[in-house]
């Protein structure tokens, strides 16, 4: 099962990637990690804006929304990492921090689970419900 989640979640953010790019987002780097702090899913620029985004993918609402599992420890450490990479990096430009939450549809479970030995999976395959909340802290 932890398998699965891994690359579950690493398709994820290669969906949200590809999502950014679309928009004309510039990805600046993925799976920054800052020690014990945590990690940063991926960093973008949106013109003179960074963005900063979490994201997370889940298969069916059994256990709540994908958006539902960010609760303020969450919230308080992105902002914390991203002040960290915001100093480390010398960037003083205005920072967002944004979620795109992916739901991938139940009746795709078993499907997806054949994939998971794959390196890359292509979530676009089982028609994931996006939501991307800009601006949530």
């Amino acid at each position: 099962m932890k398998h699965m989640n891994v690359a579950l979640g690493r398709a994820g953010e290669e969906y949200a990637s590809m999502l950014l790019t679309n928009a004309g987002y510039e990805i600046l780097t993925r799976n920054w990690y800052c020690g014990r702090t945590g990690e940063i899913d991926i960093i973008a620029r949106d013109k003179s804006l960074v963005v900063i985004v979490e994201v997370r993918t889940r298969i069916g609402n059994s256990y709540g929304s994908p958006l539902e599992s960010i609760d303020r420890r969450k919230l308080h450490r992105l902002r914390v990492l991203s002040t960290q990479w915001l100093q480390k990096t010398h960037t003083y430009t205005p920072a967002r921090i944004d979620v795109i939450a992916l739901t991938i549809p139940r009746e795709y479970r078993s499907a997806l689970m054949a994939h998971t030995c794959e390196k890359n999976i292509d979530l676009s395959l089982f028609h994931p419900h996006v939501r991307w909340v800009k601006g949530v802290s």
